[in-house]
């Protein structure tokens, strides 16, 4: 019934809207994915059988847009199949809800419920492959010039309910900020682009956690910054990308944070349709005697999927570090299918402990082919297979001689973005 009460609110703005240069569209998504899990994550005990399951998401968006202002309202809906009982309601939420004013042709302002993604998505993303994508509630002030330099300014700050706006009350969102300050620049010099990203996010410490006052709430703050350059040309056979962060502070537990991370990949176009790709990502980590200092890099915000093998193992950073290299394929077969081909191998940037120096995590392969159809239409799938270790089992936290399954995952997802509307008063 929400649906559709809001499909007839976005037709009937159309007959509303007056003046020049103004467009309103209303369009979805519907994302299907089944998948077969026998190692998902977590290496799977024998004793247990394989899983099968899938989930469906569902997204219906609103957008307005003229030469002063632009607007956008998207709904989403995401659960596993059978998750809503057959007489139940499915939960509604709001994926994204902005307005956008343009002072100027250079500078403009977005306020509201909104995905951020920033360079390779290391540490912003709105990590679409996952059932509930990322979205951030803050304002965001762009400047872009003639000649190409970009400013981003992003600032967000968080309360429990509106019955607390001036109460120094303590955040308690499990996984959210209490606060986060944004600063993203951009040039483009020669060929190459250039970026740096400053981010502060601040916490406040939980119930659970050692110096907590309920009557004084403590916030911990983190900072973040980091370089990426990057070039990628349509005139040249080879494209690379290098970046490199710092994170110092406190971290959300209120320890010292002292760490770093940095990635590098290059690319090479043997032929216009087909390239081959070689990289590494390097996170740093705490040793198992350190005890005053946190340096473990928290990637914040970015993507997960498809950037740290496929079935999803290293999603979140081990807490002694990590370090990926991988090399990878990927083919135009024809005009509408690409195959792409990745090998992961993963490893600790410290030992164990004091009596286990076991830094290998194993490795990965991953096979993903894509099928558009159409410019809506898009049919995907993959089979991923992990090769597990004593480590892969020791920093899962499982028996090191426990029977598993071979770690598989395999996929078949299938995604289409229907216009319902799409009209333009010149």
């Amino acid at each position: 019934m929400k649906f559709k009460f809001f499909l007839l609110a976005a037709m009937s703005s159309l007959f509303v809207v007056k003046g020049a240069g103004q467009t309103v569209t209303v369009d979805g998504e519907v994302k299907s994915r089944g998948e077969i899990r026998n190692g998902f994550q977590n290496p799977l005990d024998k004793n247990l059988d394989t899983g099968f399951g899938g989930f469906l998401r569902t997204k219906l968006s609103a957008s307005y847009s003229d030469e002063i202002l632009s607007a956008k309202i998207g709904l989403i809906n995401s659960n596993v199949y059978g998750q809503t009982p057959v007489n139940g309601a499915p939960a509604v939420g709001i994926a994204e809800s902005w307005i956008a004013y343009n002072f100027t042709p250079e500078f403009s302002g977005t306020l509201g419920r909104m995905a951020l993604s920033y360079d390779d998505g290391r540490l912003f993303s709105g990590n679409d492959f996952a059932a509930s994508p990322s979205s951030h509630d803050l304002l965001l002030l762009k400047y872009k010039s003639s000649q190409g330099f970009q400013a981003h300014v992003g600032a967000a700050f968080s309360h429990n309910n509106d019955g607390n706006y001036f109460k120094d009350e303590t955040y308690t969102s499990t996984s959210g900020y209490k606060s986060m300050y944004l600063l993203w620049l951009g040039q483009k010099v020669e060929k190459v682009n250039i970026s740096g990203i400053f981010v502060n996010d601040n916490y406040h410490l939980q119930d659970t956690q050692p110096g907590y006052d309920a009557n004084d709430p403590t916030l911990e703050s983190r900072f973040t910054v980091g370089l990426n350059f990057d070039m990628n040309e349509a005139d040249t056979p080879i494209s690379f990308h290098a970046g490199g962060y710092l994170q110092f502070g406190d971290d959300p537990n209120g320890k010292d944070l002292s760490t770093y991370y940095v990635n590098g990949k290059i690319s090479y176009k043997f032929v216009p349709k087909f390239t081959v790709t070689a990289g590494a990502d390097i996170f740093s980590g705490t040793a198992y005697d350190e005890t005053k200092k946190n340096k473990t890099f928290n990637k914040l915000y970015g993507a997960n999927h498809y950037s740290y093998g496929y079935m999803e193992y290293w999603t979140k950073i081990p807490n002694r570090g990590l370090a990926q290299w991988y090399i990878g394929v990927s083919g135009d077969i024809t005009e509408k299918l690409n195959l792409s081909l990745n090998f992961n191998k993963l490893s600790t940037m410290k030992d164990f402990s004091a009596t286990d120096d076991t830094r290998n995590l194993g490795s990965e392969l991953d096979f993903m082919a894509r099928y558009n159809y159409s410019k809506n239409f898009l049919l995907e799938g993959g089979v991923s297979t992990y090769f597990k270790t004593d480590g892969t089992m020791l920093y899962k936290g499982m028996p090191v001689g426990l029977d598993v399954h071979t770690p598989l995952w395999a996929y078949l997802m299938i995604t289409f973005r229907p216009t319902f509307f799409s009209t333009k008063v010149n």
